[in-house]
């Protein structure tokens, strides 16, 4: 809420320590030192704010027993979000976590006593507990990459799991219940690849993309109605793309960032077509986009493999679609 911009993943500190980046608009600096430092001991996957401020990170981060859990930052320094029997007890990396719009916190992970199936547990404010239903679509057969909310305060998942079919599907658990949507009537097509990233525009619709395009499945994004899901029109470059993030600004635009043929970049979808996002000027070359993030003000940043000055891996920020790049600290 304060305008500050936060980044994580997988660089470290002089000590050696994975840590969350804050950028307050002139400068970079670590998010907690000395005793109220995060010292996070792996990579950190997600990042998730909420209303009154606070920070969450999650990833490979292992408490002292081996297993994994989100980290809050409450303004002054870090702690682990649950501990003893109220403990998250994740057993693998946690891919992602989600703040909904009404404050409920979300991880994706697999618990250590679910015998290998993922879940979305939630936080409680005091304790985690798995969102569950009467059947078994609360448990998921593979990893869980994703996870979105919409104004009604449905959750929706999506990853590498598969349904009975065999088919990847996105999940959605609205009120304790757990359905597919669209598997009457409205199916998404046929996905074989892992589905990296969902959003929800200012209509309270979710876009999900769908990996990798081909020349009979040029669509890389679809979009729920609320009773289908629909392809929207070919990216660029004829469907050749790999969509490696999504997020939606205040307006209704919703920008979709990856690999478009042999070019890295951002496309905007205005709600009737896609536009390629002008690259990067001279002096500011874009490899590779992993993660697109937007603003109140309406800017667009992008990380992933952006060289400026020989700096490598950096945050880029578009304004008026000049992009310019936040140095590595």
């Amino acid at each position: 809420a304060g305008g500050n911009i936060y980044a994580a993943g997988q660089f470290t500190n002089a000590s050696g320590k994975w840590y969350v980046a804050k950028w307050d608009g002139s400068s970079w600096s670590e998010l907690g030192t000395g005793a109220g430092a995060l010292n996070a001991n792996g990579a950190i996957n997600s990042l998730a704010t909420d209303a009154d401020g606070n920070i969450y990170a999650a990833g490979n981060i292992k408490d002292g027993s081996g297993n994994q859990y989100v980290a809050k930052w409450n303004g002054g320094s870090w702690s682990a979000l649950g501990t003893g029997a109220s403990a998250l007890a994740a057993s693998e990396a946690i891919h992602t976590i989600l703040v909904d719009a009404t404050g409920h916190l979300y991880a994706a992970c697999m618990l250590s006593n679910s015998a290998g199936s993922r879940v979305v547990s939630q936080w409680s404010g005091s304790s985690w507990s798995v969102v569950t239903a009467a059947h078994g679509l609360s448990q998921f057969n593979n990893a869980i990459l994703s996870l979105a909310a919409d104004p009604a305060g449905n959750l929706y998942v999506a990853g590498n799991f598969t349904n009975q079919r065999g088919d990847r599907y996105v999940a959605r658990d609205s009120a304790g219940i757990w359905t597919e949507p669209g598997l009457v009537g409205g199916k998404m097509p046929d996905q074989p690849n892992p589905m990296r990233a969902m959003a929800v525009d200012t209509g309270g619709h979710i876009f999900a993309s769908l990996g990798i395009g081909s020349p009979s499945d040029v669509s890389v994004v679809v979009r729920w109605t609320g009773k289908a899901w629909v392809m929207l029109p070919d990216t660029a470059n004829g469907g050749s793309a790999t969509i490696t993030g999504l997020a939606g600004d205040s307006l209704g635009n919703m920008y979709a960032c990856g690999s478009f043929g042999a070019s890295p970049g951002v496309a905007k979808w205005d709600g009737t077509g896609w536009t390629m996002i002008p690259s990067a000027p001279g002096g500011l070359t874009i490899n590779s986009v992993n993660h697109v993030a937007t603003d109140r003000k309406g800017k667009v940043y992008i990380c992933g493999s952006v060289v400026e000055n020989g700096y490598l891996d950096s945050l880029a920020k578009g304004s008026g679609w000049g992009w310019s790049a936040f140095i590595n600290g």
